[in-house]
């Protein structure tokens, strides 16, 4: 019943027996070991049995004999239990992982130093004698000031988490801004780097926290002017009738810091109502006559920079005068550049603002002082006004349909888009591909109009008749592609017309 052993094969614990003679501690002969008889050397379970404590002391557990998990005798080698970590069901050890926990390698808390108990520690390897307390694991940063319950305060899912405390129980309520903080923001740090303190001494004086900016002026304390919600909320800022003084305030300026303007902290301050005494001049000196800059109310209000109340009719009464698609344009399209606004010596003349895309790809005579209205107008850059008579080639037909792209933006063969303005001779085949390759050449140019004209494609001038094969009966009305068909030659289709097919056995 003991399977194949030596006395060498025993455990350590096993050996510290009084001798192999003594195996009738554990067994009887023909006996079954009974519980009571392990319970007798291990006693850190029996405990853990006792006190219905962790696996050892579930009812899963108490319910079975030992041997049903374990087996001995096999060796010093030999694993007792085959236990899987992974597999293993938390719950049944009475602690239940929450939060952060589940995410916990099993050796990071079931280790050595986690033991209290110094028979326990001595174990190569042991699942129990851990306490369920926090601080066994975690060290409290927190004594001597705040106990040792750390659920008061914190959770499972991680220790930056405290809402669980309830701090209007303590002598200062959060309100305010004070709500969103931060435990440490209040509570240093102490000098061992390790533990926080949470005893905070006149805890009511806002300046234990917070620097006082006006230096000890007002002696009434900050809650006079001030709230938890923000410094920038001013309690008696809307109380105070600036209306009674030289500057009042309107627009923007009625939310507005008092400190932008108080800059001393309280002091008094003479304020003119000069626009650049708090604000800086971004115009740089443009609007300056007389070496005084302009009021700043000719084109802005106190409601705020933008936009701006300079009209178009004011504009208007410059030399550029804002016309067509000018007119809804921002003024810092045109006058600030790289983050500096400019307004003087901008520009009138088109390609002080627009790229001239052409360059001399159209003849300056069709260009003159290198304006772009000989073709554009203001309303938009796709209406086009060129009068294409005064050109060696005047359209016709469906040439004035075409947009000027199809003709002078050309695709090369790289891909690359290439103007074309300057044809010389205005054959067909410069714009169109001639799929009849060389056949109906005369004289070195290609005579589209022998067939073709500016209205259609389609063939309506042709005489059939003067191929030798004349088109009578149903073959007046074919179409010319039903007998002279399209081939794919060297990547581009061509047309055949010379098919030497005039009996009637050659199509049908």
């Amino acid at each position: 019943m003991y399977g194949q052993f030596s006395p060498g094969d025993l455990s350590e614990q096993h050996k510290s027996l009084e001798g192999i003679k003594n195996c009738q501690k554990c067994h009887s002969i023909g006996e079954k070991i009974s519980e009571a008889k392990c319970l007798e050397c291990h006693e850190q379970i029996k405990i853990l049995i006792d006190g219905n404590i962790g696996y050892h002391g579930s009812s899963e557990s108490i319910s079975q004999e030992c041997s049903t998990c374990h087996s001995e005798h096999f060796g010093r080698k030999y694993e007792i239990i085959h236990f899987d970590p992974d597999a293993f069901d938390h719950e049944k050890s009475g602690y239940s992982l929450l939060g952060g926990h589940k995410k916990v390698e099993c050796q990071a808390c079931h280790k050595k130093d986690n033991i209290s108990n110094e028979d326990l520690r001595k174990k190569t390897r042991t699942y129990i004698g851990l306490s369920t307390e926090c601080n066994s694991c975690h060290l409290n940063v927190h004594k001597p000031s705040i106990g040792e319950d750390c659920s008061v305060c914190h959770n499972f899912t991680d220790f930056k988490s405290t809402t669980s405390f309830d701090h209007s129980k303590t002598n200062f309520q959060l309100t305010g801004k004070h709500i969103d903080l931060k435990c440490d923001k209040c509570h240093n740090i102490n000098s061992d780097n390790k533990t926080i303190s949470f005893a905070i001494n006149n805890y009511n004086t806002c300046n234990t926290c917070h620097k006082d900016v006006h230096n000890n002026q007002y002696s009434k304390g900050c809650a006079t002017c001030h709230i938890t919600e923000s410094f920038k909320t001013i309690l008696n800022q809307h109380t105070f009738d600036h209306s009674k003084t030289k500057f009042p305030l309107i627009g923007k300026h009625n939310n507005v810091k008092c400190d932008n303007c108080h800059f001393d902290r309280g002091k008094n301050i003479t304020i003119n109502s000069k626009c650049n005494q708090c604000h800086k001049d971004y115009h740089n000196g443009e609007f300056v006559n007389n070496s005084v800059i302009q009021d700043c109310n000719n084109c802005h209000t106190a409601n705020g920079f933008y936009p701006s109340i300079y009209t178009i009719e004011k504009h208007n009464d410059l030399k550029f005068q804002l016309q067509g698609s000018h007119l809804a344009i921002p003024c810092e399209n045109c006058h600030k550049e790289a983050d500096k606004w400019k307004f003087k010596r901008v520009g009138s003349n088109c390609n002080d603002c627009h790229k001239n895309i052409h360059n001399d790809y159209i003849s300056k005579k069709f260009l003159k002082d290198n304006q772009c209205s000989g073709c554009h107008i203001v309303d938009s850059w796709s209406a086009i006004n060129f009068e294409h008579d005064y050109t060696d080639f005047p359209l016709q037909g469906r040439h004035n349909d075409t947009s000027c792209r199809s003709c002078h933006f050309i695709i090369s063969k790289d891909g690359e888009v290439v103007q074309q303005f300057n044809f010389g001779e205005n054959n067909c085949y410069q714009c169109h591909e001639n799929i009849h390759e060389k056949k109906f050449e005369n004289k070195d140019k290609i005579t589209c109009t022998n067939c073709h004209t500016i209205n259609s494609w389609q063939v309506e001038i042709f005489d059939h008749a003067k191929t030798g094969y004349q088109l009578t009966g149903y073959h007046e009305k074919l179409l010319c592609t039903k007998c002279h068909f399209k081939t794919n030659q060297e990547n581009h289709k061509v047309l055949k017309f010379e098919t030497k097919k005039v009996k009637c056995s050659d199509c049908h």
